[in-house]
């Protein structure tokens, strides 16, 4: 487990590692949540396909209707209810089984 204090330092660290999954907080000091889920999407290798787990307090609307345009896999709210956050990465995890399983 790796912790990045802003998503510049994050991308860096995305680069450099293999991670099975990531949570993304919306709001870091410097880069946010979305435009870094966006770098992480745009990038041309398999680490494009990331799982990235949004993270905010934010419930607004909108974080909701940009989560799917950044490509963001799913979202949990703050305070974090663990088991919410077991079931987002379980889900997560599931759907990463069935692609390889398809492609096999």
């Amino acid at each position: 487990m790796s912790e990045a204090p802003e998503g510049q330092t994050g991308l860096s660290m995305i680069a450099e590692n293999d991670y099975d999954l990531t949570l993304m907080d919306l709001r870091m000091p410097g880069m946010g949540g979305l435009t870094a889920i966006r770098h992480i999407r745009a990038r041309e290798d398999a680490k494009a396909k990331l799982p990235v787990i949004l993270v905010t307090a934010d419930t607004g609307l909108n974080t909701r209707e940009d989560r799917p345009s950044a490509g963001a896999d799913d979202v949990i709210l703050k305070p974090v209810a663990m088991n919410l956050l077991f079931d987002a990465i379980g889900r997560r995890m599931a759907a990463d089984r069935d692609q390889s399983a398809r492609l096999t």
